[in-house]
């Protein structure tokens, strides 16, 4: 027994991702900021990739408006250095879209710092997939999609101490709906100590 629940422990803590949200049951706790028309993001019980799914809707007064991610996408994420952020989004209106390279489309704070990255597309009506390395020389940039490529130490950094986690949900100028399933933050943990999946060991 002594042999065995290491190893069992390791094997499941391997291959554990911490920080997702399918959205099966709830919204998790998701948010939203900038433009919308409520802060607390709307759970869906179908219509996601599969199952439910969260959306927000846009108030239309200015601004451009965020998915906000919960607690355990925050704090120590040290290890999700050169892994993935990866997540479904789909929006509902897709006429007078605004252009690429407007707004950032990902948006992690910490340590004092804010790294960007700019999607090459922006979501469609139907579900867009995205996959994002979490490297400083993946596209990221500081405070701005035309800012200065971040060090190395500057991006983890960033991640070891994340405080805001924001994913854009608007692109257009007029109102909309955008929703979002399927967050995943690459990083695994060995033992959550308080239970909100933002401990390492």
């Amino acid at each position: 027994m002594s042999r065995f629940f290491p190893f069992f422990f390791l094997l499941l803590s391997a291959s554990l991702h911490a920080q997702q949200s399918t959205f099966d049951t709830d919204n998790e706790n998701w948010g939203a900021s900038g433009d919308p028309l409520s802060t607390i993001a709307v759970w869906q019980a179908s219509g996601g990739m599969p199952g439910g799914h969260i959306r927000v809707t846009d108030a239309a007064t200015g601004g451009t408006w965020y998915f906000e991610a919960p607690p355990k996408f925050r704090g120590n994420k040290c290890d999700a250095y050169d892994r993935y952020l990866r997540w479904d989004q789909y929006t509902s209106d897709t006429t007078n879209a605004q252009p690429f390279g407007g707004r950032p489309d990902v948006m992690i704070e910490g340590a004092g710092l804010t790294l960007v990255f700019d999607n090459a597309q922006n979501p469609q009506l139907t579900w867009t997939h995205y996959d994002i390395l979490l490297r400083e020389d993946a596209g990221w940039r500081l405070n701005d999609i035309t800012g200065p490529v971040p060090t190395q130490a500057e991006f983890r950094a960033a991640l070891a101490g994340i405080t805001a986690l924001r994913i854009r949900g608007e692109y257009r100028s007029q109102a909309d709906i955008g929703g979002l399933d399927n967050v995943v933050l690459e990083s695994n943990f060995r033992f959550d100590l308080d239970g909100d999946d933002s401990s390492l060991v």
